[in-house]
Order: structure tokens, then C-alpha cells, then sequence
């Protein structure tokens, strides 16, 4: 497990001594979009565990998710531990 800045840091010197070995990652690392970013594109073929819907889905959740995040922080950048935020946060506010 690791933060994103450590898998970049991980991935760039790996690329620089020419170590490619298939890579795997748990979902601490699963926002794809986020890593193909900072590892300028090193994240390709990545394989990692993720925890639920990806942000793209159609899945009734995730639109309502979505819808949330364009009303109440659409500045903020939306992405996968965005949603998890609310999706860990609804049962307890619901509970």
C-alpha cells in the first residue's frame, strides 16, 4: 500500500534502470485517471484491486453521486475517493 505520490516516485525510478516487471497495486492506487496523470503515463497496465463502481458508471448510485458533487463541490476534482467519500459517509449519516 502506498500514496500516489509514492507509486509515481516508485514507477519513475524503475523506468529510469529499465525495471518493467507487471505491476499490482491495491485500491489505495486504484484512481486510474489520477496516476496515468503523475506517472505521465507510466500507469499504463497497471493491475489493482478497487472497492466499487468506477466514476464513469451509469450505475443509479454513481448519478446520484455525481449529481451531488456538480451541485455541491463542482470544483472540486471528481474522481474515485471522491465518490467513496460519500459512498462511506451516506450509510453512517443514514444510520
Amino acid at each position: 500500500m502506498a500514496m500516489p505520490t509514492h507509486g509515481a516516485l516508485l514507477l519513475a525510478e524503475c523506468a529510469k534502470i529499465g525495471f518493467k516487471p507487471q505491476w499490482g497495486t491495491s485500491s489505495t492506487l486504484s484512481d486510474g485517471a489520477l496516476m496515468l496523470q503523475i506517472t505521465k503515463g507510466l500507469w499504463a497496465g497497471m493491475v489493482h484491486s478497487f472497492f466499487g463502481e468506477l466514476p464513469d458508471s451509469n450505475h443509479p448510485l454513481m448519478v446520484k453521486y455525481r449529481a451531488w458533487h456538480k451541485k455541491y463541490e463542482p470544483e472540486e476534482r471528481w474522481g474515485i475517493f471522491y465518490w467513496a467519500g460519500m459512498a462511506f459517509a451516506e450509510p453512517l449519516l443514514k444510520g
